[in-house]
């Protein structure tokens, strides 16, 4: 199996339509909720910390200005987990409703910041609301840095690919994080049982796995991804985040490489620097790919189409 990626637009955001808004990081999709097209719920900075905003698409996949909307601060309590920024994780369809898994950020003396998991419920209108005040997915003695960014599927157990931190390290005078994808299941979204496996292995230039989305073809498990170089990935394209894939199985826990191949070259000054942040949803028969460019997110929302080859 490989994935063919095309059709490459910068659908929301840039320079000339930023409409307020400095970034539009981490795209993730919800579908039937009460939006006529797919909603995407995104981080921007106020202040420099993350919230949580949303912006609903129409049926033809073209933007609604007027629906751009704040949805989740900052926590207001000291000293939480999420108490200098959120930003969004997947959303999970459950039996007592919508859920988002959702990243919560505070700074550090040692290194620059701290990340972990938390969830809140998703309201018939789409605000969120912390289902409580601490993370679910954290730092243990198994696993001593940052637990973030899952990707969820399933019920009963709840399964997920999610994004474990290895260590740090100063490249120069700054510290840089070193993270890679593990799995972990759940029966209720709140405690998880994680396991030690590093899902990728095959890439040792590319150390770097985050954001991993997940959805199914062919009743295989696909998992896209990002991946990036330990250093110098902000500003050089060839070490930037770039988009990755993989298949993934859960008995044994294990995964394989899955080939993708760009029809179309990178888009100057949009996303040549980096190809971030996946997210897969499918609308109208297709497979749709919003990701993000370079600045983490400063370019706007990028939307391709998927198709197997």
């Amino acid at each position: 199996m490989r994935l063919r990626i095309s059709d490459t637009k910068q659908l929301i955001g840039g320079e000339d339509h930023s409409h307020g808004v400095e970034y539009w990081q981490v795209p993730k999709v919800i579908l039937g909720g009460g939006s006529p097209g797919p909603r995407i719920y995104f981080a921007n900075r106020l202040a420099g910390q993350s919230h949580i905003f949303s912006i609903d698409l129409d049926v033809d996949l073209t933007p609604l200005w007027t629906t751009l909307t704040r949805r989740l601060a900052p926590a207001d309590t000291p000293g939480t987990f999420d108490d200098e920024g959120v930003m969004p994780a997947d959303v999970v369809s459950t039996a007592n409703g919508n859920k988002m898994l959702y990243s919560g950020w505070n700074s550090r003396n040692t290194v620059p910041y701290h990340n972990a998991t938390g969830i809140a419920d998703i309201s018939a209108d789409g605000d969120l609301k912390r289902t409580g005040s601490g993370p679910v997915m954290e730092r243990n003695w198994h696993f001593p840095y940052l637990s973030v960014t899952p990707t969820v599927w399933g019920a009963g157990p709840f399964h997920c690919v999610y994004v474990n931190g290895d260590g740090w390290f100063y490249d120069a005078d700054r510290c840089e994080p070193l993270y890679s994808l593990k799995y972990a299941r759940s029966n209720n979204l709140l405690e998880w049982r994680r396991d030690t496996t590093t899902l990728v292995d095959w890439n040792e230039h590319r150390p770097c796995h985050s954001n991993p989305c997940h959805f199914v073809i062919d009743g295989r498990n696909i998992i896209l991804y990002c991946d990036r170089a330990a250093v110098d990935y902000r500003a050089n394209g060839a070490n930037g985040y770039d988009i990755a894939g993989l298949i993934f199985d859960i008995t044994p826990v294990s995964a394989s490489k899955l080939e993708i191949e760009w029809e179309e070259p990178r888009l100057f000054g949009i996303n040549d620097h980096m190809r971030a942040y996946p997210e897969v949803f499918e609308w109208d028969n297709e497979l749709f790919l919003p990701t993000n460019g370079n600045g983490f997110g400063r370019t706007g929302i990028l939307m391709s189409r998927i198709e197997v080859i």
